[in-house]
């Protein structure tokens, strides 16, 4: 029967005191393919953190003996383990967001197996320096957005754009409604035509001032 690690819940947050333990609390919940409870089972777990996800660049490792509890519940604590690479206390918090690994063997026939690395979601310890250090997490969730702020004034006018280039000629309009023919002014009648009238300069009017005259076939009339 094959077996696999289901992680549930770990990393208790460590409060910065003037003094910090050096470790952390891991918590996981081993079943069976079948997603049954390994209950009171004995597990060596290799704990690594690593700078990376693939775990090249490993930072510490330690090793446990857990026995899981009558639920498949384990506990770990990190940084209390038989270290293996390096110290616990020489992890750079303050330098990356490391990944940790966990491996585990059941002790029986199977061998080793992994559950590959993930981020650590919070990093769970304050670090000394020359200063007392916290280090930061995860940025949280985006808060909802703000009001929106008051209108700014205008910005000054640009500069005038050049001209530009004549539009395409309109279409042809109706032609309009002929206009009052122009008529030359006369100083003799142009001919004893019934009906006909001109423009006189005056000479052959009684008033002696220009004005229109009109032939009746018989004679001629200022108008």
């Amino acid at each position: 029967m094959k077996n696999y690690l289901t992680i549930c819940i770990f990393l208790t947050t460590q409060i910065c005191f003037a003094q910090v333990p050096d470790y952390f609390s891991y918590q996981g919940w081993l079943t069976d393919a079948d997603g049954n409870s390994l209950v009171n089972k004995t597990a060596i777990f290799n704990v690594h953190i690593a700078g990376d996800e693939l775990g090249q660049e490993v930072l510490y490792s330690e090793t446990q003996e857990i026995t899981t509890d009558q639920n498949g519940i384990f506990n770990l604590v990190v940084g209390r383990g038989q270290a293996s690479i390096n110290s616990f206390e020489e992890i750079k918090w303050h330098e990356r967001i490391p990944f940790i690994g966990i491996e585990y063997d059941l002790q029986n026939g199977q061998g080793v197996k992994s559950l590959g690395f993930q981020k650590f979601q919070i990093v769970p310890l304050c670090h000394f320096a020359k200063n007392l250090i916290c280090i930061d997490g995860f940025d949280g969730l985006p808060g909802p957005p703000g009001p929106p702020g008051e209108q700014g004034a205008p910005g000054p006018a640009g500069p005038q754009g050049a001209t530009g280039g004549p539009g395409p000629q309109g279409a042809t309009g109706p032609d309009g409604d002929p206009g009052i023919p122009v008529t030359e002014m006369l100083s003799q009648s142009p001919g004893a035509v019934a009906g006909r009238i001109y423009l006189d300069d005056g000479t052959n009017r009684e008033d002696s001032k220009p004005g229109l005259r009109y032939y009746t076939g018989q004679t001629w009339i200022d108008l």
